[in-house]
């Protein structure tokens, strides 16, 4: 098994290609319909480690991903709509697959972050054709100086919260970068070892490199290593290479990286290593807007001793905190609320409902809408489960912006969902009640 950045191990979504870091199946969230050749994997926090901190680039706080389409060589098309709360904060991202011409709903994420913006919950739901249901959640924990020190990963049984797996983050160094990282699994009602990962980095703060060791039962043994490679003036990416141990550090998986003067990498080129040559896998292409941001990217897979148009696996990152792997041919991606930059902007419903503020919230918040002709408005609040808890809107509306009061007093602390519905528009989102 190749093992680097791309994907977790315990889901096997780039077969025949390279596979990622082993990383546990915490916060991987595989959305896949009715077999569509379309895999979608949200990067654990682990993950994240192993993508940051490489380049720093400065992004207009302004800039957010509005949307992304993915398309696959065989048509199929899957949709990722982002959610940002009053802070900017990225609230829910809802993905849906194209059927038969429609967008047709199958799973959200949403998150909820303490007073001080830090993210505290991760949940995740998949549409059951008329509600949303509770799958898993992760549940973040931060020592007194705000880093990062443990995420647990449960699984919701319909009943009760049960633990799956958790990340351990041992040590930081002085930059704030953590450097000492163990995953666990709960088995037997005991919490067991099963990676360790150390995280090495330059004087000017770069990652070096990546050492993956696995619990063999009584120590911990060598697994992969991961080295990135850096240009002269350390602006941009050269290559990255990952090597297995077999006695001795052997060649794996390495990626080429190509930049432009703007230091975005515009092509990539993965190779797996057969004996002491180096294979053709996967070519990917990236376009960028004026603001540096991607705006389209496609791949090829080497066949036949030559390039063909073909699905494989793109990271993609949104600027407001959200890194995605994705197997497809190709993915556009727009923006919204950028200044002066020519881009392409998703056309929207003129309908709108926003996300309440404050969230979380206790015991009421506000929820803003607009609609752009007078018409029937229904908004009401549903409990995790699909039960109505209270109905806020019933009534013929003036066209404009609206607002409207939820107060929470005698529900339980949870996750509760609001939905609009004028004539032929609906939309759902997420709230957190924390009392």
């Amino acid at each position: 098994m190749l093992k680097l950045i791309f994907y977790s191990a315990m889901a096997i979504l780039f077969s025949g290609h390279t596979a990622a870091q082993y990383y546990n199946q915490q916060k991987l969230y595989h959305a896949n319909q009715n077999n569509l050749s379309i895999r979608f994997h949200e990067y654990s926090q682990n993950e994240l480690l192993s993508l940051e901190n490489l380049i720093t680039k400065n992004v207009n706080s302004d800039v957010k991903m509005d949307s992304l389409i993915t398309t696959s060589i065989t048509g199929d098309g899957m949709k990722v709509l982002f959610e940002y709360d009053q802070k900017s904060k990225l609230s829910s991202w809802l993905i849906q697959f194209n059927t038969n011409n429609e967008w047709e709903n199958s799973s959200m994420t949403s998150n909820s972050y303490d007073k001080n913006g830090k993210l505290v919950t991760k949940l995740y739901l998949d549409w059951g054709g008329s509600s949303w249901d509770s799958t898993s959640r992760i549940i973040y924990k931060y020592d007194e100086q705000d880093n990062l020190i443990q995420d647990v990963f449960q699984s919701y049984s319909g009943n009760d919260w049960i633990d799956l797996s958790r990340t351990i983050y041992k040590s930081y160094n002085s930059s704030g970068n953590a450097d000492t990282v163990i995953d666990e699994t709960w088995h037997n009602n005991l919490w067991e070892e099963k990676e360790l990962i150390n995280f090495f980095y330059s004087v000017q703060n770069r990652k070096d490199s990546i050492i993956f060791y696995i619990w063999n039962g009584s120590a911990w043994q060598n697994d992969f290593k991961t080295i990135f490679y850096y240009n002269g003036t350390q602006t941009g990416l050269d290559s990255i290479v990952s090597k297995f141990w077999g006695g001795e550090w052997l060649n794996n998986f390495k990626q080429i990286i190509f930049n432009d003067s703007n230091n975005n990498e515009t092509e990539q080129i993965d190779q797996t290593a057969n004996g002491i040559w180096w294979e053709n896998s996967v070519r990917r292409f990236f376009t960028y807007n004026e603001a540096n941001l991607i705006t389209y990217a496609n791949c090829d897979i080497w066949s036949a001793n030559g390039w063909t148009k073909g699905d494989g696996n793109f990271t993609i990152t949104n600027p407001n905190g959200f890194i995605a792997g994705f197997i497809t041919n190709n993915i556009k991606i727009y923006y919204s609320n950028i200044s002066g930059v020519n881009n392409k902007i998703r056309v929207v419903n003129d309908f709108s409902l926003s996300q309440n503020y404050p969230n979380p919230f206790n015991p009421s918040t506000t929820i803003n809408y607009f609609i752009p002709k007078a018409s029937f408005v229904s908004i009401k609040v549903y409990d995790i489960l699909g039960k109505e808890v209270a109905e806020l809107v019933n009534e013929e509306r003036s066209a404009g912006s609206h607002r409207v009061q939820f107060n929470a007093n005698g529900l339980a602390s949870g996750v509760y969902i609001y939905s609009i519905k004028s004539g032929v528009y609906s939309k759902s989102r997420l709230m957190i009640l924390e009392k």
